[in-house]
């Protein structure tokens, strides 16, 4: 699957590190770590509570990232749209913590 055009309200820096990610460039993958990971941490840490699970979350946010980046359709920012994967994953875990007792 292709990436969509461009959209025009999107950097052009963003898109061109999206299609590199999407081709299986790590160079680029890790570019993309090292602009979010920092915030996602942060954001992370303040929806879970503590360091270990923040990680866990921010760490299984970038594998869902790369696993979706040629879905991507830069209808949002990529940052927003990272940055959703985020809260959605840590709100996830955090539903299985809740409820230990259910598979997750």
């Amino acid at each position: 699957m292709s990436l969509p055009p461009k959209p025009a309200a999107m950097a052009d820096n963003d898109w061109q590190l999206i299609e590199e990610c999407s081709r299986g460039s790590l160079p680029a993958f890790e570019r993309l770590y090292q602009q979010h990971g920092g915030r996602m941490k942060s954001i992370a840490c303040n929806l879970m509570g503590n360091t270990s699970d923040a990680e866990d979350a921010v760490q299984e946010s970038f594998l869902k990232v790369y696993r979706s980046l040629k879905s991507f359709q830069g209808q949002s920012s990529l940052s927003t749209w990272i940055y959703r994967i985020l809260v959605k994953t840590a709100m996830a875990r955090s539903w299985c913590r809740t409820f230990a007792a259910m598979p997750c």
